[in-house]
Formats: structure tokens, C-alpha cells, sequence
């Protein structure tokens, strides 16, 4: 990989695809955006952007700036700008008046020229609170014992590999102690901007680096993915003795990450971990997002999958929306439901605004369910319960359900409705 420390180039002889770059740039750091993608076709230059789990049109370039546009970028991470014929990527840092980036710059040949991938790398904003995160209330609480402890298991069940690594990195954040080393094996590289003070380990080998972290008195340990019984049986035997594992395994609900270290174990796992599952989806712009009363159909959508005609659960429901208020959830405004029905819903403003580059929309917001499970739970894991039950007996022993949390984000207006029906579809096969 070629690597090259440069800056964007504002006056030169081709002013215009210099200019283009630099705000091409400029706005995806602004906005948050993770990768940019350039692609050339036989009318004009694509460019997109990815933020978060959406993919969207950032802006449309003439076509006969194509060819220059990928010069550039070539010569700002040092390729090769006469190879058009084979794949290349080469790394850069450039600098703006807010601050300095790395990206990694890769051109791939395509039937209308060149397409070029850019990854901005170390660009993700610091969280070292696991509030920002989208935990909240009983079940922030909940993380925050468990990881109160000298040793255990927290285990974050999602199929969304990098949000739930990046959950993890704000954990282990949390464990700092002048006497503990912390580690990390196997993060995505662009979360290592996270981990302050945390070391990182590479290789695929997950049970034999965890023998020789051990042997290193190492006592935080994240691992990305655990998907063998070699390492879930080591992780599940330190974690007991004298660590703290945190652990990501791609499960969407509390019921299957058990049931899967269970089975990963080839027995009740003796860490009796905490369970974290997550969902990430595109959270409202806070500047913009629009209030509106709910339509016949959508108050028919609520009544279904919330039973939000039933007295009792309207009352419980506006009570975890008030719990949530005075959390920190868009502590600024009034509750959105009452003890009767659900007054008000949100939505994007068409156009968005400046602050979400007119998207409507602005980073990703993490659901969640948080659960340790109690010894009626552990009993039925042990007697190969359905999945259906394990996730009834979580929510009677008080966890707030992926949907249930959903539905209070919608209420305080962090996510519009069809984002929580997603999330409801997702979570009916549990």
C-alpha cells in the first residue's frame, strides 16, 4: 500500500477538480461520513456517500471531469496516475481548518473509466459515553454494574459488525485503572481512533492470543467476533476466574446470544455474562425532524404490534416515555404520548437541513435490550427452550425489549415510524 502525507491542493492549473475534491472531502467529514464513492459513467460522476447504514447521492460532476478528479486523487495518495488498468490503494492525510484526516484512496477500472472508493479512516467521533450510544435508564444502569466488576462477561449480540465493536470500544473505555491493561483483538481499523490506551492485537488465532494476553496479566479484554468452542470456552473460563471479557457474537436478540454461547460452550457457560443486543439504524436530524399526528393507519400499526388500546400498557409505555425525558432522550420537548394514546409522531423534513446535508437524517442512534438472565431464565436455556419463550421470560423479568426501546426513540423523536415497523418486522421471529 503506497502511503503519502499531502494537502488538498487549493490553486493549482485544474482549480476546479482540486476545488471539487476538497469540498467533496470537507463535507463528508463534516457530516460523518465513512466512505465516499466515485463512480464515473457515460453521462456524468456519481458521488455517494455512506454514513452510517445508508448509502445516499452526495452530488453529480460533469463527465469530462472524471479523468482529472481521479488524477488528483491519485497524486494526493502517491499511486500510480499512468496505471489505468489495475486496481490500486495508497493512503493520505489531509488537513482542513477543523482538522486533519487519513483516508485510503482506492481506484478500481471500470467500463467508463476509473471508480475510486475513500475511506476515512480515524474519523470516527470519540463516545467515550455509553450514553451517546443509545443506552439509557435500567438498562444503561445494567452495563454499567457489570462492568463496575473485577471479572465477568459481557457479551454484545449484533449483526452489525463494526456498531457493535464500536459499543465494545466504549466499554472498554470505561475500564480504566492505572493497574489494569486493556486489549483489544481483531477491531475494525477504523475504530482505532477509539481506543485511547488500549492495546490492539491482530490475528485470526483468537484462542491463542487470549492464552498469551493471560499470560501477560492483561485484565480487559474485547475480542470482535467469537465464532469457535475453543475461544468461547477460554473467554467463559477467565471471565470467571479473574478477567473481563467483552465479546461480540452476530446474534440480533439477548435469547439467541445465549442460546449461541451455550451452545459454543457445550454447556451452561459458568460466567453467567450480560447480554447486550444491538440494532443500529439512521436516527432523525435533531434540527429539523418534523412532529405530526399519527394517521388512521399508523394508530392501526401501533395497536397491533403495541396493543396501544389496552389502558394498562398505554400507561406503561408513556411512563418509560417520561423515564426516557428525564434520561436525556430530546430532553428539550414535550412528550409525545399520553396515559390514553399516542399524540405525535416524527419525521424527516423533506430537503433535511444544513446540519444533516439535507438528508433528513444524521449518524446512527444504537436499540437496544440489555439482560441478565435470571435462574427460571438459565433453567430453560438448560432444558433447549424455543427461542420464542427465552425472549418472553427476559421481558416478564423486566428487560425492555429491542421494539419496546424502539418505540420510546420513536416517541422522543430520534427515529421516524418506519424505521421502528423495521424494527418490529425484525424482532417477530424471536
Amino acid at each position: 500500500m503506497a502511503s503519502k502525507m499531502g494537502r488538498v491542493p487549493t490553486k493549482t492549473n485544474e482549480d476546479l477538480v482540486n476545488k471539487s475534491i476538497q469540498q467533496i472531502l470537507e463535507r463528508a467529514t463534516k457530516n460523518g461520513v465513512s466512505n465516499i464513492h466515485i463512480e464515473p459513467n457515460n453521462t456524468f460522476v456519481l458521488v455517494r456517500y455512506r454514513r452510517g447504514s445508508s448509502l445516499y447521492i452526495a452530488n453529480k460532476l460533469p463527465k469530462h471531469t472524471a479523468e482529472a478528479l481521479v488524477r488528483q486523487l491519485k497524486n494526493l495518495a502517491g499511486l500510480d496516475t499512468q496505471q489505468t488498468q489495475a486496481p490500486q490503494v495508497g493512503e493520505a492525510t489531509v488537513h482542513f481548518n477543523h482538522g486533519t484526516y487519513k483516508v485510503v484512496i482506492a481506484t478500481l477500472p471500470v467500463l467508463d473509466g476509473e471508480r475510486v472508493t475513500i475511506r476515512l479512516r480515524g474519523h470516527v467521533t470519540p463516545r467515550q459515553q455509553l450514553e451517546s450510544l443509545g443506552l439509557w435508564g435500567k438498562s444503561l444502569t445494567a452495563v454499567e454494574h457489570a462492568l463496575a466488576e473485577d471479572r465477568g462477561l459481557v457479551i454484545v449480540g449484533s449483526r452489525q459488525a463494526r456498531a457493535a465493536q464500536i459499543t465494545l470500544a466504549g466499554m472498554i473505555q470505561k475500564l480504566y485503572s492505572p493497574t489494569r491493561k486493556r486489549v483489544f483483538i481483531e477491531p475494525d481499523e477504523t475504530i482505532t481512533s477509539l481506543l485511547h490506551g488500549i492495546k490492539v492485537v491482530y490475528g485470526h488465532n483468537y484462542a491463542q492470543q487470549l492464552k498469551l494476553l493471560s499470560e501477560r496479566e492483561y485484565g480487559a479484554i474485547a475480542i470482535s467476533n467469537v465464532a469457535d468452542h475453543a475461544t468461547a470456552r477460554q473467554v467463559d473460563n477467565m471471565a470467571k476466574i479473574d478477567k473481563k471479557l467483552l465479546v461480540r457474537l452476530p446474534v440480533n436478540s439477548v435469547a439467541r446470544g445465549l442460546i449461541l454461547w451455550h451452545q459454543l460452550n457445550g454447556h451452561l457457560s459458568v460466567s453467567q455474562p450480560i447480554v447486550v443486543a444491538q440494532i443500529n439504524v439512521m436516527g432523525l436530524c435533531q434540527y429539523c425532524r418534523e412532529s405530526y399526528e399519527p394517521s388512521i393507519i399508523e394508530q392501526i400499526q401501533l395497536t397491533e404490534i403495541f396493543k396501544t388500546d389496552d389502558i394498562a400498557t398505554m400507561k406503561q409505555l408513556n411512563e418509560l416515555e417520561r423515564l426516557a425525558e428525564e434520561a436525556g432522550l430530546a430532553s428539550n420537548q414535550p412528550l409525545s404520548s399520553s396515559e390514553e394514546n399516542v399524540r405525535q409522531l416524527w419525521r424527516a423534513k423533506v430537503n433535511g437541513c444544513e446540519h444533516c446535508d439535507h438528508t433528513g437524517f444524521s449518524g446512527d442512534i444504537g436499540i437496544f435490550e440489555v439482560y441478565k438472565p435470571s435462574d427460571h431464565f438459565r433453567s430453560q436455556l438448560a432444558a433447549n427452550e424455543s427461542v420464542a419463550l427465552l425472549q418472553q421470560t427476559a421481558i416478564k423479568d423486566g428487560m425492555i425489549s429491542l421494539k419496546v426501546d424502539a418505540l420510546t426513540k420513536a416517541l422522543r423523536g430520534l427515529i421516524d415510524f418506519p424505521t421502528l415497523l423495521s424494527i418490529s418486522e425484525s424482532t417477530q421471529q424471536f
